[in-house]
C-alpha cells in the first residue's frame, strides 16, 4: 500500500514539475488581432495596446473589447481564436491550446510565425499601396492569376478591356513557343474545353491576348497548368482535413490556413475564395486584408488587389467612414 502511496505522490509531483516547465516556458504570439486587445498589467491593471507579433506568457491577462477578435500561437504551434468581450487568462485558455492540430497547419502557422520579423513593414506597405500600385495604360490586363494549376477543364480565360476596345487576339503556346490555339475575340473573355487538346497534365502551357490593331498594346504571357483528377482529389482531401482541425465552424484562422495551403499548391483562384471568407469574417484584421492583398499582387492581379486595398482598414477613408 505505501507502495502504491509512494508512486502516487511521484506522479503527483512529476506532474506538477511538468506544469512549472510548461507554464515557464510556453509563450504565446500575437499571429493576427482587430479591433480594441489588451494587455492587463498584473499590478496597476493598467491596459496597454496588443500588437501583431507580441509575445505573451502563461500568466499574463488580456482583455478583448466589444468586437474584438485575436488569434494566439503557442511554442507548440497550438493555436487559440478569440471573438467575445471580456478579460482572459493566458492559463485558462491552456486546454484549448492542447487541441492537436493537423500537420499542414502547424507547418503554415510556423512559417508565418517565421514572416513576423517583416510584417510591421508590409503593413506599412499596405497603408502605401495607393500611391504604389495603378492600372497600367494601354496594356491588356488580364484578369485571372498569371500563374497556377486549372482545376477544372472548361475554364475562362478573361482580361479587362482597353479603352478603345476594338477585339483581341488570343492565343494559347506551348514552352516551345508553338501555337497551339489562336482566335480573334470581340469580348474580354474567352471559355474552351481544355479536354479537346492534346494538353498533358502537370505541363507548363501560356497564353497572350493582343490588341488586333496593334500587338504593342500586349499582355505578358501567362502561365498555366492543367492539374490532373487524382491530384486535385488529394489536395481538396487535405482541404476537408484541415476544416475539421478548429472547434469554431466559421473561423477565419482555419481559412487563412486553406487559403495558404491552396496557394502552396498553386490554386489560386481557389485559394481567393478563403482569402475572402477571412476578412468577411475579421474585416478588421490588418494581418489578414495585408496577406490577401500581397498574394493579389504576387499573382499579378494588381487591379483587384488596388479594388481590395480601398475597402481596407489601410485605406484612411475607409478608417474614417467606420469611425
Amino acid at each position: 500500500m505505501r507502495v502504491i502511496y509512494r508512486l502516487l505522490i511521484i506522479g503527483i509531483v512529476i506532474g506538477l514539475m511538468l506544469s512549472f516547465s510548461y507554464a515557464q516556458e510556453n509563450e504565446y504570439t500575437v499571429m493576427t488581432k482587430s479591433g480594441d486587445v489588451f494587455l492587463i498589467n498584473r499590478v496597476s491593471k493598467d491596459l496597454t495596446d496588443l500588437h501583431i507579433g507580441d509575445k505573451l506568457n502563461y500568466h499574463d491577462n488580456i482583455q478583448l473589447n466589444l468586437a474584438a477578435y485575436i488569434v494566439l500561437v503557442d511554442t507548440n504551434l497550438q493555436s487559440v481564436e478569440l471573438f467575445n468581450e471580456g478579460q482572459y487568462n493566458i492559463s485558462t485558455l491552456d486546454t484549448m491550446f492542447t487541441v492537436k492540430r493537423n500537420t499542414i497547419t502547424e507547418n503554415i502557422t510556423k512559417f508565418i510565425l517565421n514572416e513576423m520579423s517583416t510584417s510591421s513593414a508590409k503593413y506599412n506597405d499596405m497603408k502605401t499601396l495607393g500611391a504604389v500600385v495603378r492600372n497600367p495604360l494601354n496594356v491588356v490586363e488580364v484578369a485571372v492569376p498569371k500563374f497556377g494549376n486549372i482545376e477544372d477543364s472548361v475554364y475562362s480565360f478573361s482580361w479587362y478591356p482597353l479603352p478603345k476596345d476594338s477585339g483581341y487576339i488570343f492565343r494559347i503556346f506551348n514552352q516551345n513557343g508553338n501555337s497551339l490555339y489562336m482566335n480573334e475575340i470581340f469580348d474580354t473573355s474567352i471559355t474552351l474545353d481544355l479536354s479537346n487538346f492534346n494538353f498533358q497534365f502537370d505541363n507548363e502551357y501560356y497564353w497572350s491576348v493582343f490588341d488586333k490593331t496593334s500587338f504593342e498594346l500586349s499582355k505578358d504571357s501567362v502561365s498555366f497548368k492543367l492539374i490532373s483528377p487524382k491530384h486535385k482529389e488529394q489536395i481538396y482531401n487535405e482541404v476537408e482535413n484541415l476544416k475539421k482541425d478548429f472547434l469554431i465552424k466559421k473561423s477565419p484562422f482555419n481559412n487563412f490556413i486553406i487559403a495558404r495551403y491552396l496557394l502552396k499548391n498553386e490554386l489560386n483562384e481557389s485559394a481567393i475564395k478563403y482569402f475572402e471568407k477571412c476578412i468577411q469574417i475579421a474585416p478588421m484584421s490588418e494581418f489578414y486584408w495585408a496577406e490577401y492583398i500581397q498574394f493579389l499582387i504576387d499573382v499579378g492581379l494588381s487591379r483587384k488587389a488596388m479594388n481590395q486595398w480601398n475597402k481596407s482598414p489601410f485605406n484612411m477613408v475607409n478608417i474614417n467612414n467606420m469611425d
